[in-house]
């Protein structure tokens, strides 16, 4: 089964935190908050693969304790800034048709722009612009990697079994 249902969370962590030491603090309050049983189970699905390029990769480095964050410029460019490249290929699964694997060996974090005016937003209709660069073509010109559909790969799955829709106050 599917739902729309969505929520805005809002949290405070006790300090200063990586993604890394963010991602059980999150899994915790959902678990709690909203009373889930879950389980992680390992199944085949087809997917993307984000891989190197033929050449070096058209990132730069970003400077330590840099902002993250993303903008979006008048042609259709998005760049972003203290973003791992993990965390682009979490974007382009939520707007694909299949998961996004990063296998680009690519680890930190990283300032880049690539044109994403040919990929849709999440949930919303097909991009109207018949002339935007495919987001294949984009992620190759623009980052230097490649995106490939490959058949069923082994992905790990969190699978809900109980879900509280009302989540419990504080």
């Amino acid at each position: 089964m599917v739902s729309e249902d969505r929520f805005d969370i809002f949290a405070t962590a006790p300090g200063p935190a990586t993604d890394d030491e963010m991602r059980p603090m999150l899994q915790t309050l959902l678990l709690e908050r909203f009373q889930m049983k879950v389980h992680r189970e390992t199944r085949e699905m087809t997917a993307y693969l984000l891989l190197p390029g033929k050449g070096a990769a058209k990132v730069k480095p970003s400077a330590p304790f840099s902002q993250p964050g993303f903008d979006r410029g008048p042609n259709g460019e998005t760049t972003f800034r203290h973003f791992g490249i993990s965390r682009l290929t979490f974007l382009l699964t939520r707007r694909m048709d299949h998961p996004v694997l990063d296998q680009t060996g690519l680890i930190g974090f990283y300032d880049y722009t690539v044109d994403l005016t040919g990929l849709s937003e999440f949930s919303g209709p097909p991009n109207p612009d018949p002339n935007a660069p495919s987001i294949f073509s984009a992620i190759q010109h623009d980052l230097g990697l490649k995106l490939e559909l490959r058949k069923p790969q082994p992905i790990d799955v969190l699978v809900i079994d109980a879900v509280n829709k009302v989540p419990t106050e504080n």
